[in-house]
């Protein structure tokens, strides 16, 4: 006999005897296996166990769907209007940080790239030979090295070359300025997706070419009932199952969002998993729970109290010793019980392990009061 079959206290008895209309049949009757039906009046009627729905304190706990995302993303579009040349990286392939993935057509800049930095380094060694024809000329002007023309010029010899070479170290830079529109490189480690252009296309300036996104780690992110904000902080634990893992893993919140979503009412925490070996992929959906130290006041009822009828979840209430058949949407399980959503009031009396034969508008007669959920 399950504990929802506890003969009931007299005050909660009364109640259940005046709900059901039979105040002067009514009493605790043993338990037979299948419904009895008995008589009042001339009228058949179907004797049934009976408990009044209560709300109780229950553990604030939701179990959902998370979802891999990337821990890092970034659009690599074009900063000018141009040519591609080539195309350096395919879909799906895994780059490092920095690495060069679009070079565009453009031969004249880099050429005068290469011409400006050869006369850098020109100009540098010409600074280094009049440095040391300035400190010496005496001597070598004693030593019949230089003439008395070259000896007054060495000075002038040596400011034009400091000049020469801050004026193509100046061209380098704008040159390399310009040299950034011609390559492109991903500035973070991770993977190339939704690669859009190929060799020898046009492209405009701010054109979407690829996206890389950063797999390792990744995220999971885990929409939670805007409920539980207040329970929810950085650090807390979730239960997740993940492929090829027979126990749940326990993984840390380490980012919990702070918008609310107005269609679902949902915001969303994340979670860093290690993807080294890059078995998790953006777009995958594993079971989550959630079990908070709050607890929330919900109405709960024996699972026995549940039928189903025309592929409908429903419950009977008993009204002036007549069934009613209430639709109700069920809740999360714990052990004996589930919590009731939607279709019935605290209250309300229902009919436990009601006969298959019960139908909405039967008579009925109480002849057990079950204690309810404690």
């Amino acid at each position: 006999m399950s504990r929802y079959q506890k003969t009931a206290g007299l005050r909660f008895g009364m109640a259940l005897l005046i709900a059901s209309g039979a105040l002067a049949t009514v009493g605790c009757f043993p338990r037979t296996d299948g419904p009895q039906q008995g008589k009042v009046g001339q009228e058949e009627v179907d004797e049934v166990l009976a408990v009044m729905v209560k709300s109780k304190e229950i553990p604030l706990v939701h179990s959902t769907t998370g979802e891999i995302v990337p821990s890092n993303s970034i659009k690599l579009n074009a900063s000018a209007n141009g040519t591609i040349g080539s195309v350096l990286v395919r879909e799906g392939q895994r780059i490092s940080g920095g690495t060069q993935v679009i070079r565009f057509e453009n031969t004249l800049v880099s050429a005068k790239l290469d011409f400006v930095r050869a006369e850098a380094e020109e100009a540098d060694a010409a600074i280094d030979f009049e440095q040391n024809r300035l400190e010496n000329r005496d001597t070598l002007l004693d030593e019949e090295e230089i003439s008395a023309a070259v000896y007054d010029l060495i000075d002038k010899h040596l400011e034009y070359e400091k000049a020469r070479s801050k004026r193509a170290k100046t061209e380098i830079a704008y040159l390399e300025k310009v040299a950034e529109n011609i390559e492109v490189k991903s500035p973070i480690a991770g993977v190339v997706l939704n690669r859009s252009v190929e060799d020898g296309m046009p492209v405009t300036e701010g054109q979407f070419l690829m996206e890389v996104i950063q797999d390792d780690p990744v995220k999971l992110r885990v929409p939670l009932p805007e409920e539980f904000i207040p329970a929810t902080y950085r650090g807390q634990l979730l239960q997740v199952n993940l492929p090829g893992v027979e126990q749940a893993a326990t993984v840390k919140i380490t980012e919990v969002g702070v918008a609310v979503d107005p269609l679902t009412r949902t915001f969303d925490v994340f979670c860093k998993l290690d993807n080294s070996e890059g078995q998790l992929k953006t777009g995958m959906n594993f079971p989550v729970t959630l079990s908070t130290d709050k607890k929330t006041k919900k109405l709960a009822i024996p699972k026995s109290a549940v039928a189903l009828r025309d592929k409908k979840t429903v419950v009977f209430s008993i009204e002036n010793g007549v069934a009613k058949q209430l639709r109700v949407k069920l809740g999360r399980a714990s052990g004996d019980e589930v919590a009731v959503q939607k279709g019935v009031e605290e209250g309300t009396i229902i009919i436990v392990d009601p006969p298959k034969t019960l139908k909405h508008g039967n008579k009925v007669e109480i002849r057990t009061a079950v204690a309810p959920p404690e």
